[in-house]
């Protein structure tokens, strides 16, 4: 995916930090996270191909790729991958009718539904059983929900100090009596915004549209 935006040094740094950063990493306690993660990369590039050229046969990459993320068990990152791929590739798109463009949506929304149909069918079924049915506890929403405030953790790891031992000063993130959050870090590294400069001060449109892409991206990731 990042090869078809930068050079082969860039893009294997960029391969080689989604690959390793923190968040892909916690995702192997959760096999059903990390086979989404993993797909996450092709669904991106069968959506830029797409946009960029147009076409059933790239369409029905999208179609088949996408409903991976729902086969592996994560609607969420099903979801989000939509609005992401949208706001990394849509203005590279191949002019033509709005028409064919719509065809060709429908195509991919048709083998979505199709593909992930099992998937679907088995969660609609289950829903009734899940615990969330009857509401989450507040003490749950309280281990899980995320702050306002936690989110210049995504660059600065422990910004409140650590989390479960001596010295963590974020009580204020948690409603009273709890005094811990379940999410121990949402680090996201610094090389995001770092790559920002370069590409505004080199005149490159693709490269400035991307990083302007960036805070919308991170909108779409909020949980």
């Amino acid at each position: 995916m990042a090869r078809r935006f930068t050079e082969e040094p860039a893009a294997a740094v960029g391969a080689t930090s989604y690959a390793l950063c923190g968040f892909t990493i916690a995702d192997f306690s959760n096999p059903q996270w990390a086979c989404a993660a993993a797909w996450a990369p092709a669904v991106l590039v069968a959506a830029d191909l797409w946009f960029v050229e147009g076409g059933p046969a790239r369409a029905a990459l999208v179609g088949l790729s996408l409903p991976q993320t729902l086969l592996s068990g994560d609607v969420l990152m099903c979801a989000l991958l939509i609005p992401v791929a949208f706001a990394i590739s849509f203005h590279r798109r191949k002019r033509r009718p709005s028409g064919e463009f719509l065809a060709e949506a429908m195509l991919i929304g048709a083998g979505t539904i199709l593909i992930a149909c099992p998937q679907l069918v088995a969660t609609t079924r289950a829903m009734r059983l899940w615990t969330r049915g009857s509401g989450l506890p507040r003490d749950i929403r309280e281990q899980w929900s995320l702050h306002p405030a936690r989110l210049p953790e995504l660059y600065v790891p422990r910004l409140y100090g650590p989390l479960f031992t001596k010295g963590f000063w974020g009580e204020f993130t948690v409603s009273q009596p709890w005094k811990r959050n379940y999410v121990h870090s949402i680090y996201a590294g610094s090389i995001g915004p770092a790559s920002l400069p370069p590409p505004f001060g080199h005149g490159q449109p693709d490269a400035r549209h991307s990083c302007a892409s960036q805070p919308w991206c991170l909108a779409c990731s909020w949980p």
